[in-house]
């Protein structure tokens, strides 16, 4: 009972879709802004600014309080680990959270599921 970061996403992308739609239009508005000012208008390759994207997340948060999203301190954690992001590398920061994970009740961690695994062999 192999649990991948593909089906544990699948489950965090279905209970925060709204939220994750609205961070994928931030973060192409924040791209294309940028690659407008560099590059004619297309969006970076190489990420924004972790920052300024967490900014503008906690802002459309705040202006929207029935958006169901995610801990703010767990984003905050994601997006505090580098000076740029891609929205890849922010989706996989939300779909490997334990902490978003637990809270959603989505499948457990890779490494309990092998631990159980490994205790069922055994007890046959």
């Amino acid at each position: 009972a192999v649990v991948s970061t593909q089906s544990t996403g699948f489950q965090v992308q279905f209970y925060y879709n709204e939220f994750l739609n609205a961070c994928r239009e931030l973060y192409l508005s924040l791209s294309t802004a940028a690659g407008a000012a560099e590059k004619g208008g297309t969006p970076r390759l190489e990420g924004v600014e972790s920052g300024v994207y967490l900014d503008r997340i906690t802002d459309m948060i705040a202006n929207n309080p029935v958006l169901h999203h995610p801990s703010i301190r767990v984003i905050h954690r994601i997006l505090g680990k580098t000076q740029k992001a891609s929205f890849y590398t922010y989706l996989l920061g939300i779909a490997n959270s334990d902490t978003i994970n637990g809270s959603i009740g989505a499948l457990p961690k890779k490494s309990q599921c092998l631990e159980l695994e490994t205790k069922l062999s055994k007890s046959e």
